[in-house]
């Protein structure tokens, strides 16, 4: 096992809390059979191409696509991209507000 260190501010009793919850999410996801990653974890952190694609249900082209055409907001990371869950939802509905 991999020795780490992790200094937080952080009470202990509310990462412990934070972590067995998404623990608890990803439990359940998988007891019922939900190959998806939970929205709860997803929020938490840059996600990749291949959960943006999972959440959405939409082709990696498609996705590729929306971030051409400037449609989703995204994160180059070196040379990986990222998105932020939140950012692209927003970015999608405003769009489908803009269309009705």
């Amino acid at each position: 096992m991999n020795n780490q260190i992790i200094l937080t501010s952080v009470p202990l009793d509310d990462l412990i809390h934070s972590l067995r919850n998404q623990m608890i999410d990803v439990l359940q996801a998988q007891l019922n059979g939900v190959s998806q990653t939970p929205k709860s974890v997803l929020y938490d952190r840059p996600i990749t191409e291949k959960e943006l694609c999972g959440h959405f249900r939409i082709s990696a082209p498609t996705a590729i696509r929306w971030r051409s055409k400037g449609k989703i907001p995204y994160m180059a990371i070196g040379s990986a991209i990222r998105y932020n869950l939140a950012d692209v939802e927003k970015a999608l509905q405003t769009q489908k507000s803009n269309k009705v």
